[in-house]
């Protein structure tokens, strides 16, 4: 009885052993696409898009080289047939037999994942429902499905992420093609063995890599997943008619319901450049408190850059999110004419505290500019009485006037100036 006791230990010890390790096999992990982790979009033989699609993240085709629909497409530098999307496929080929290889912590076989909530694991499916409604990914960590067969969602289906899941982090290994249906809001990295198809309207925070034949597009937005290793992609400009967003929803998976934060200028007081008015060059940003990865426009009118009239216009400004969330704003710019101005000359000049005979003769041209700017209006009379302040600032400048004082007065009868043509 004593040596059955003493191998109790030992023997519950290594069935311990064997009852964890099964659950420390079973963790995903990153499959390691390396370089064709620098892809948006990465094909066997074509790229064919019909459409505005839009793709934030690089374009390759190896060992084919075609692509077309670009324009009216835009995408990041493509890469076709090249050393780089050769070495991508190649990198490729790897990640995904690494992903096909790992062992299965849920057997998922004719299980829509439509309304499921899965943490990190690998997740396989000998073949797969069309996934429909919400699959929703939570947690920080690798999630790996294996698809057996073809990957299909239905129209409006939706990949969301809380809890710190992150597209960077999830893929989807599939061992025919993948079809992501018209208006899905899919999420990961797409690594079909054949084909890939995205259908109109539809969005990937993820890429789509197929390894030996095409991918397919219909007015679609693709942006590359930041993190994982991956700087953000370089920025690429909207195509002609757009109609998606510049940023996908939220990879918190929460409601996209907050509207966004505007900042603008407040009021602004300009001077005049032509008697008509002022161009006005005004900078502000909108952001998206439920994304802050999120780049909005901002729209205004009249818009930056505008020529304003003489006196106060109210400029309005909106904003609204991928979610249709909008905010909106205003201010004020004061275009200044020359009465205004002179009078903030004269204003200036008599904060310097000048001796009275130099404060007499300026006050003289002034009052004289002023009377034939405003008053009559008399311009090259005005404009003369102009001049004769700057020649007066220029040869007091040091004398019965400072430097500073004289350069400001000169900056503000040139003004006037202008305002006036002269």
């Amino acid at each position: 009885m004593n040596e059955v006791r003493r191998l109790l230990p030992p023997l519950f010890l290594a069935a311990l052993v064997v009852a964890t390790s099964p659950l420390t096999a079973l963790a995903a992990t990153d499959p390691g696409l390396a370089s064709a982790g620098n892809f948006a979009v990465l094909a066997g033989q074509t790229v064919t898009n019909t459409g505005p699609s839009w793709i934030t993240g690089q374009l390759g085709v190896a060992p084919g080289s075609s692509v077309t629909g670009f324009p009216p497409g835009t995408s990041g530098v493509e890469h076709l047939g090249d050393a780089v999307a050769t070495m991508a496929q190649v990198d490729l080929t790897s990640a995904y037999s690494n992903a096909a290889g790992q062992p299965t912590t849920v057997d998922y076989t004719n299980v829509n994942l439509g309304g499921l909530t899965l943490g990190p694991g690998v997740y396989h499916q000998a073949t797969a429902p069309t996934l429909t409604g919400t699959l929703t990914l939570s947690g920080s960590g690798v999630y790996v499905f294996q698809i057996g067969s073809t990957l299909v969602t239905a129209s409006g289906a939706r990949v969301v992420l809380i809890n710190g899941a992150q597209a960077c982090q999830v893929f989807w290994q599939v061992a025919s093609s993948a079809t992501i249906a018209a208006a899905t809001t899919f999420v990961g990295n797409v690594m079909a063995l054949i084909s890939i198809n995205m259908q109109t309207g539809a969005t990937l925070n993820g890429r789509a890599l197929a390894r030996l034949g095409s991918v397919t597009l219909n007015t679609n937005r693709i942006i590359q997943p930041t993190g994982c290793g991956y700087p953000a992609p370089t920025s690429v400009a909207p195509p002609p008619g757009n109609i998606l967003p510049a940023t996908l929803p939220p990879d918190n998976g929460a409601p996209d319901t907050t509207p966004p934060v505007l900042s603008l200028p407040g009021n602004l007081t300009v001077d005049a450049t032509s008697p008509t008015g002022a161009i006005v060059t005004y900078n502000m940003t909108a952001t998206d408190p439920d994304n802050a990865t999120s780049s909005l426009t901002l729209t205004c009118a009249p818009a930056s850059g505008s020529t304003f009239p003489i006196g106060t216009t109210t400029v309005n400004c909106s904003a609204a999110d991928p979610a249709g969330n909008q905010a909106a704003g205003s201010f004020t710019v004061t275009v200044l004419g020359a009465a205004d101005q002179l009078s903030n000359l004269i204003a200036t000049m008599d904060g310097f505290n000048l001796q009275p005979g130099v404060s007499n003769s300026l006050d003289a041209k002034l009052a004289a500019a002023n009377d034939s700017a405003v008053q009559r209006p008399n311009t090259a009379a005005a404009c003369n009485q102009l001049g004769a302040i700057i020649n007066e600032a220029q040869a007091e400048s040091g004398n019965m006037l400072t430097a500073q004082q004289a350069n400001q007065l000169i900056a503000a009868a040139a003004q006037v100036q202008a305002t006036l043509s002269c």
